[in-house]
Formats: structure tokens, sequence, C-alpha cells
């Protein structure tokens, strides 16, 4: 009868240690998803003004909206996704170009080939091109794939920022809203927002000292 007992007192204390155990690595498993998911890419650094030198084309007066992206960045899906979304109700009123990343060693082929080219294509952009680490990379700075700016009618910066809430993440989210209400109202929600992707080039945050300046749009960040 004693042998009984303590074989039950035994395997109920292996099932609350199992338990126990199981219970902490999911919790920290989804506490690591979290931190992926909500992890935001780092910032691009645009040219406050449209630079002039620039082989993007502008029309002088319509709002300029540009966003870069890497053809194998799984979590630009969904930005590209809301991306389709914000063209609906705007697509008349800005000119919109994408520009994807085209690494060193890589023929336009391998981006064309690519799931995220054919949304792209799909969405109808002014222009849709192919870039490597070439002057307008460096010209507009954009760090993270899903990197969204938009000039104003006069060249002027008004956002920077992501168009998604969280990585791959599709809904309701401040950067496209605030890309809408200023095209089509010109009202000011929010002048900036993460963006949440992977890196564009590869390049570390912080590799270059000289990319650590201050914008100086008085005010930058979340409109009143």
């Amino acid at each position: 009868m004693r042998t009984l007992v303590k074989n039950i007192w035994v395997k109920r204390v292996l099932f609350a240690v199992v338990t126990l155990v199981w219970g902490s690595a999911a919790g920290m498993g989804f506490h690591l998803l979290l931190d992926y998911q909500f992890d935001a890419g780092e910032e691009g650094l645009p040219p406050v003004t449209w630079p002039m030198e620039s082989a993007l084309p502008r029309s002088s007066g319509t709002p300029a909206l540009i966003v870069f992206a890497h053809p194998k960045c799984p979590c630009t899906r969904a930005s590209l996704v809301e991306l389709s979304r914000l063209m609906a109700h705007i697509k008349d009123r800005v000119s919109l170009s994408i520009v994807f990343y085209r690494p060193d060693g890589k023929d336009e082929s391998w981006v064309r080939q690519s799931v995220l080219w054919g949304m792209a294509e799909s969405i109808g952009a002014d222009r849709l091109m192919i870039m490597g680490g070439a002057a307008e990379i460096e010209r507009f700075k954009p760090r993270t794939s899903g990197q969204v700016y938009l000039y104003d009618g006069a060249g002027e910066l008004q956002y920077s920022g992501g168009i998604t809430s969280s990585r791959g993440h599709e809904g309701d989210n401040l950067g496209r809203a605030a890309i809408h209400d200023f095209v089509l109202s010109g009202k000011v929600i929010a002048t900036k927002f993460h963006v949440f992707g992977c890196s564009l080039t590869g390049r570390k945050r912080g590799d270059a000292t000289a990319d650590k300046r201050v914008n100086p749009i008085k005010g930058w960040g979340y409109g009143s």
C-alpha cells in the first residue's frame, strides 16, 4: 500500500515538474515571438527636401510617395498589402515609386522572380524600379525594407516610416492613416512611425557614424 501511494506521489510530482517546464518554455517562446514581431527596423534618414539630383522623377505640385523594398523580406508582404489598400484611395492624388534593392552579385531576374515583385506590379505604381547600392539608395538613405517616404507637391518631406503596425501584420495602422489623411486633406496626424521589416541592404545599425544626425524638421514626430 505504501509503495502504491509513493508511486502515485512521484507521478504527481513528475507531472507538476513537466507541466511547469513546458509552461515556462511556452511562455518564453511567446515572449520571444512578441519581441521579434514588435522589433522595429532602423529608421531611414531621408533628405527633408527632395534632392534635385535624384533620378526618381517628381512632378511639381503632386505629392510623391516612395517605397523601398528588399525582394526577399517576408515582412514586406504586409507592407505591400497595406500599400495596395492605401493606393485604392489616393491613386489619382499621388505619384508612386516602388524601389527594390538588388544586392551586389545578384542580377535583376533575381528580383523580378520574387513574390514581392509580382505583388508590386499588381499595385500599378507609376515607377517600379530595381537599384543596387547606387546613388539613390545613398541619397534617400532607407535602412529597412518597407520604408516609405511622402513628399508634398513642393518637395518637402511630410512622412517617413512604415505602413504596418508590426512585422508582417496587416490591418489599420498610424502610418497608412497619416499618408491617407495628408494626401486627401492636408491633415497631419503623424510625420513619423516605426518601420517593421528586414534590413534593406544588410547594413548593421550604427555602421555609419555620419548618419547620426538630427532631422531638422521642427516638431518631427506625432502631430496633433
